[in-house]
């Protein structure tokens, strides 16, 4: 079968370090694996390095057109003449799925996030009036929506058709996640990360964005600090940023910000930490927690806050101690208890990574995108 994955939305582009962009790469990646013939169309390409990952892997990639209407994607459709479009849904751009429709080819949207928002969705979750009328063109022409949360299936169906085909499939982690670090990255990590004997590492990798409630963290890890000797090891950026540097030189906790790094890295550093935690800003936030998964595929013990999806990715807290959103104390004891603990946290981190390999990897979520695809294609050459 040949697929096209596109995305019409220029700030997502193909080469990009950010979350959507990484999920383009990796649903193209498991796509060839499995067999198919890939073409990928995007509004921007961004790194050319891993642009070219995918060429040698045989991908056929295609620059949309800057306006990126209808004429565009007749063209593209005429020229990859493909079996089914896999859209990473985009704001205002409804032509793809109206296209495809008018060829008489399937088109599912992948929504991994709001439009405009790759990392966690926040309530209420109707907020894009502007973009509306477009979504509702989208959704009319397309065949059917693989979305990463219940709370996001929600959203769809307020501006789908009525009985419009959704699934619900989470966000899953990079392969190179599921990798042992090779010993070069690993001994970057350790210089990077700095930990001295009998120092408890605690981690994050996210952006440093409200959602993120990095401040409840830093609290905690200045709790547990009181009794254990502890350092923090924040890997991302964002606009926060300022704010945290200052907070842990206020309650003089060892940190490294080593910043916005690459999967591998990521991967590397995540070795270096005793423990992840995931700290959301509420307890009913409605989102697909990715940098969990990421963090469960690299086998780490978690502490997370408590909300619909981590208890979800969590099977209830079996594969990660949940705490409540914006408690400090209750993440600090939760740090104790892992520290304490050594078959806890060999236990915990067992079953984070097998739990995200069974359930969370590219090669399953895309074989589950595939099967729902394959009845909307069916559908398709049904009407056509």
């Amino acid at each position: 079968m040949r697929v096209l994955v596109l995305c019409a939305d220029p700030s997502v582009p193909l080469g990009g370090t950010r979350g959507g962009s990484a999920h383009m790469r990796a649903v193209a990646a498991a796509l060839l694996r499995a067999g198919h013939l890939v073409d990928c169309a995007v509004a921007a390409l961004g790194d050319r390095s891993e642009l070219a990952k995918l060429q040698s892997r045989g991908i056929s990639l295609h620059s949309l057109d800057s306006r990126g209407g209808r004429s565009t994607m007749d063209r593209l459709m005429a020229t990859s003449r493909p079996d089914l479009v896999i859209e990473r849904l985009a704001p205002q751009s409804p032509h793809g799925a109206e296209s495809a429709a008018a060829a008489g080819v399937a088109h599912v949207y992948k929504v991994a996030a709001l439009p405009g928002d790759e990392e966690v969705v926040s309530s209420p979750l109707a907020r894009l009036e502007e973009p509306g009328q477009s979504l509702r063109r989208g959704f009319a022409a397309s065949r059917g929506a693989v979305v990463a949360s219940e709370e996001l299936a929600g959203w769809v169906r307020g501006l789908a058709p009525d009985n419009f085909p959704i699934t619900v499939i989470p966000n899953v982690a990079d392969p190179q996640l599921f990798e042992a670090p090779t010993e070069a990255d690993l001994s970057w990590a350790h210089t990077v990360a700095a930990a001295q004997h009998g120092e408890f590492v605690i981690g994050f990798a996210g952006s440093f964005k409200p959602w993120h409630d990095l401040e409840t963290l830093v609290h905690a890890v200045a709790m547990f600090q009181s009794r254990f000797s502890a350092r923090l090891l924040l890997i991302g950026d964002g606009p926060q940023r300022t704010a945290l540097l200052a907070l842990t030189h206020q309650h003089r906790i060892p940190t490294v910000f080593p910043g916005n790094v690459r999967d591998r890295e990521m991967r590397a550093l995540l070795e270096c930490c005793d423990v992840v935690a995931m700290p959301y800003a509420r307890s009913g936030a409605d989102f697909s927690p990715i940098r969990l998964v990421e963090a469960m595929a690299s086998g780490r013990p978690i502490v997370a806050t408590e909300t619909g999806s981590t208890r979800r990715v969590l099977a209830e807290g079996a594969s990660g101690m949940l705490v409540p959103a914006g408690d400090p104390s209750a993440m600090a004891r939760a740090f104790e208890r892992l520290a304490t603990q050594s078959t806890l946290r060999q236990h915990l981190a067992e079953s984070a990574r097998r739990r995200a390999s069974h359930y969370y990897a590219w090669d399953v979520a895309v074989e589950r995108v595939l099967a729902f695809a394959g009845a909307r294609r069916l559908g398709a050459e049904n009407c056509a």
